[in-house]
């Protein structure tokens, strides 16, 4: 898989991707709005997936986002937050997270909802490829509202002054994909998403991000890394216009070299790997230098003060805490998947992985290369056990084009979702039991606390998805439910997802 599978977009504020259902964890009340409230926050947003086997990619493109606030009645306080066309290949964030955008100078306030524009028409891309990785058929599902999706969490979502906001959209590509009975095997883009939003430290997959580093700062092993390369000798002007509304007013934010599209890097526990693939140190790094950084992102913590933080400003900056860095641009280093074969016997011995095609090549461990599970716990070699899964980055040698010098290897990757699947109507709705009919009879539906229950709606030419509580589903309608049944008569329900008469899937 190439490294391009992996981009990031690094642009200014930005609250939200991919998504028609949205379940907010962590959210705050309501009854501060934004125009009440000053000052800037930061907000960085982390993109995740699990896997299906029914395709081989799943690509979204993106043309639009802009946040809407609680106190938006006369639709005048839209704030587009990315504009452009970026397309992310959803199945390339199993084993990953990927920092999708970063700001510091996001105004803080009650935001209520999210605009998202996908590309028309072709915006959603299904591929199916063979055995041997050729592509054997491309679909393009279709999508309701025009491509325009607006998303409303469950409670509203707060920016505050001065603190960092995270938010990790985990994106469901199973349930994503609606088959629509048209008789030719049709399919429908329904998106769904999970949405953790987390005030202070980011937790779970590793995250990778590339840039173009910046205020290298050796000493410290500090550096910035942006989103584009920047021109030292002419920098942007303080007070740059770097986004407008959809009112058409001018969005201004005071960035220096443009420091609000770039997040800073810490690397002091990081292995770094030069374009060769192999092991170097940080005196190999230079300002504007591509590179990509692995690690976990979180607000920095008091003992990370240094001078440069107290002099700009930022102390609510985002941080990635590196493990890897891999110098080079997005295609140096390879992403390889497969299954192990055989098992190092020593923490700087080979092993062999074999690829989906059946091929087989050898991985080198290397002074440096680091072990992580896909939930993102650190391991070491001895974990890497046949006939567990494996995603390697890695440079091929030179001399031996069958052996991958590794940076980085996650293992264990979560296996496919066997989660059931149950169609039908509503007939009726007490306490915990929705119950069903369906082509097998009626069904009993339980509804638990860590249940999540979607309903989607049509409006205004958009298509809009609300979570809403058991008593709110409407009686006839139509409804998914993905969980297992029990030996007690019921189907334990994880997420429902009710389509609104109004809505034609």
């Amino acid at each position: 898989m190439s490294r391009k599978a992996y981009t990031s977009y690094l642009g200014t504020v930005a609250l939200a991707l991919i998504s028609m259902v949205l379940v907010a964890c962590g959210g705050s009340d309501s009854t501060v709005s934004t125009a009440s409230t000053s000052g800037n926050g930061s907000v960085g947003i982390v993109l995740t997936d699990g896997p299906t086997a029914d395709f081989a990619e799943v690509n979204v493109t993106i043309t639009g986002v802009s946040l809407i606030p609680d106190d938006d009645s006369d639709n005048n306080g839209h704030v587009v937050i990315f504009q452009g066309e970026k397309t992310i290949n959803l199945l390339s964030l199993t084993d990953f997270s990927e920092l999708f955008a970063i700001s510091n100078e996001v105004p803080a306030g009650q935001y209520e909802k999210i605009r998202l524009h996908l590309k028309q028409p072709n915006g959603i891309e299904l591929i199916k490829k063979d055995d041997l990785g050729n592509v054997i058929e491309t679909i393009y599902p279709k999508m309701t509202g025009n491509g325009k999706l607006d998303l409303n969490p469950r409670g509203d979502f707060r920016v505050v002054a001065g603190q960092t906001l995270y938010i990790q959209l985990d994106i469901d590509a199973n349930k994503s994909l609606h088959i629509v009975a048209t008789g030719n095997g049709g399919y429908q883009f329904r998106p769904v998403i999970f949405v953790d939003v987390i005030d202070h430290q980011f937790s779970g997959k590793l995250v990778r991000h590339f840039g173009y580093v910046h205020n290298l700062d050796m000493a410290n092993n500090h550096f910035k890394l942006c989103d584009q390369p920047i021109d030292l000798m002419n920098p942007p002007a303080a007070g740059s216009s770097t986004g407008t509304s959809e009112t058409g007013n001018t969005t201004e934010i005071d960035s220096i070299y443009g420091m609000d599209a770039c997040i800073k890097v810490v690397a002091d526990d990081a292995s770094v790997f030069d374009q060769d693939g192999n092991p170097a140190d940080m005196s190999r790094i230079q300002d504007n230098d591509m590179l990509t950084a692995v690690g976990f992102v979180r607000s920095y913590e008091d003992d990370d003060l240094d001078v440069d933080d107290l002099n700009d400003n930022s102390d609510h900056e985002i941080r990635l805490y590196a493990e890897v860095i891999e110098m080079g641009d997005m295609d140096t280093f390879a992403v390889v998947d497969g299954t192990v074969a055989t098992e190092p016997q020593t923490e700087a011995d080979a092993f062999a992985l074999t690829l989906e095609d059946a091929t087989e090549i050898n991985v080198q461990l290397q002074a440096g290369t680091k072990v992580f599970s896909r939930s993102g716990q650190r391991l070491d070699y001895q974990s890497i056990a046949m006939g567990l899964t494996a995603s390697v980055d890695g440079v091929y040698s030179a001399m031996d084009s069958g052996m991958l010098k590794s940076s980085l290897i996650i293992v264990d990757t979560a296996m496919i979702d066997t989660m059931e699947k149950l169609h039908g109507n509503v007939l009726s709705v007490d306490n915990n039991i929705i119950t069903i009919s369906t082509s097998d009879g009626e069904k009993m539906i339980r509804i638990s606390d860590d249940s999540s229950i979607f309903l989607m709606l049509g409006a205004d030419g958009s298509s809009l998805s609300d979570m809403i509580d058991i008593m709110a589903v409407p009686s006839n309608a139509e409804l998914d439910a993905y969980g297992h049944a029990t030996n007690d008569g019921y189907f334990d329900a994880d997420t429902v997802i009710i389509e609104s008469p109004e809505t034609t899937l």
